[in-house]
């Protein structure tokens, strides 16, 4: 399922990708994995809160997992860019790219953003 999920991603079949792990979740296997991908199929549709909360679920079982902290950046900051810009969600944002940065020390990505906000 999980490959199938992002295959689907991948062929910007986003609905479909989100169908397919919602599926997977009820099987218990990989569940890091599963909300990582359902935070990025989430973000390809600009869903960033439903986004922001499986990046965060599957942080809350793998915290040591620099693309899903780096990915929770980028949500969070465009999170707080969207309309009005919030403090608090950008340094969310600045705190989770400081995370990926920690697990990946040449993780440019999170470096360049941190830069950024």
């Amino acid at each position: 399922s999980l490959r199938l999920a992002i295959l689907q991603r991948e062929m910007s079949q986003y609905d479909e990708s989100i169908s397919t792990l919602l599926s997977a979740l009820r099987f218990g296997n990989r569940l890091n994995d599963i909300h990582r991908e359902l935070g990025v199929s989430y973000s390809k549709l600009n869903n960033t809160s439903e986004a922001i909360r499986h990046f965060r679920a599957s942080l809350d079982i793998n915290t040591n997992d620099a693309e899903t902290w780096s990915n929770l950046g980028g949500s969070l900051r465009r999170d707080g860019l969207a309309g009005e810009p919030t403090r608090a969600t950008l340094e969310s944002a600045r705190d989770a790219y400081a995370e990926a940065s920690k697990i990946e020390k040449n993780n440019l990505y999170a470096a360049l953003n941190i830069c950024r906000l």
